[in-house]
């Protein structure tokens, strides 16, 4: 859509820095990914497939993994044919395991990486009504939840370390003020009058490719599928249960 046309069908916008923007408002839309992951696994078990609730500690070079049990915290070994990496926010790291264990000419880097930001629940008197989820080009993701909104920025920060996927951390009203707001106003700018009424951390894969990786590597020793993440940030705002 050209400037006058976004302005046309979007009157509340600002867009005098807006050459074109791309409107998909048709068979679109959004899901809990925690209630989808549920509808997966009930699928999956009345298929027969065992799920264990536990760690990925490691590889073994004969085809075996090693998890840890949540509830126990014994040690299986795991035979497998085919290996499927879908470990989500941690399928970096999964990978770095898994290198351990292949040929140096069979190594590799996973390009996804775990990024961690902030959404918050937000009441505005003026602002617009049914507003579509709509991606601001300073990455300042905003729609409608109700009466209300939901925005976040989509930018947020790398996790090269799997430790910090421990403690999700605390959200405080300051990562609004300083890294949301300003940029929200300008594009909208009814929401300079803004009231927080709720946030949560997210912890999100994102990747590093414009389409979803999925690989196949057929080695001497493995054989792995990667069905990590696709490239938008689909957050969770649920505790993570690692299962294989």
């Amino acid at each position: 859509m050209t400037q006058s046309e976004l302005k046309v069908k979007y009157p509340y916008l600002n867009v005098e820095d807006i050459v074109l923007g791309s409107d998909c408002g048709e068979d679109e839309g959004w899901f809990d990914p925690w209630l989808l992951l549920s509808a997966y696994k009930n699928k999956i078990k009345s298929l027969g497939v065992e799920i264990l609730p536990g760690r990925l500690t490691g590889f073994k070079p004969d085809k075996a993994l090693l998890v840890r049990e949540n509830n126990t915290n014994n040690t299986h070994t795991l035979h497998y044919s085919k290996f499927v990496n879908a470990t989500g926010i941690h399928a970096k790291f999964t990978n770095r395991l898994l290198n351990e264990v292949l040929p140096l000419d069979c190594r590799f880097d996973l390009p996804v990486t775990p990024l961690r930001n902030f959404t918050f629940n937000i009441a505005c008197k003026e602002g617009p009504a049914n507003l579509p989820l709509m991606l601001c080009p300073l990455q300042t993701v905003i729609r409608s939840e109700g009466p209300n909104y939901i925005v976040k920025n989509s930018v947020g920060t790398l996790i090269e370390d799997q430790e910090e996927l421990k403690d999700f951390g605390d959200v405080d009203d300051s990562n609004f003020t300083e890294d949301i707001w300003e940029n929200l106003a300008y594009r909208i700018p009814a929401f300079e009058a803004t009231k927080i009424l709720g946030g949560w951390v997210g912890t999100t894969s994102i990747t590093h490719w414009i389409r979803t990786p999925l690989l196949d590597l057929t080695l001497k020793y493995l054989i792995i599928t990667l069905s990590t993440a696709s490239p938008d940030t689909v957050y969770n705002r649920h505790q993570q249960q690692d299962s294989v």
